[in-house]
């Protein structure tokens, strides 16, 4: 996968390994969640929508994904 978490100070970033661009300072859990939800849209099909939901069609059916309190929860 592309994404790493690395540490920087008492924070943590994840950076594309691939072209180095950062994406923030958060602490690990969060950096950790962010890390999955890049790595869904590059390779998992989620594509985001204008209501704030990520979306991909599995087998002719489409599901949602919310991002609710920092964590992504896949409603069908």
């Amino acid at each position: 996968m592309p994404y790493a978490v690395r540490r920087k100070g008492n924070r943590y970033e994840v950076v594309n390994t691939d072209t180095g661009k950062s994406h923030g300072l958060t602490t690990k859990a969060k950096a950790e969640r962010q890390k999955r939800l890049l790595e869904g849209i590059e390779h998992g099909g989620w594509r985001p929508s204008s209501d704030g939901k990520y979306t991909r069609t599995v087998q002719g059916r489409k599901q949602h994904l919310t991002i609710v309190g920092g964590q992504g929860r896949a409603a069908k």
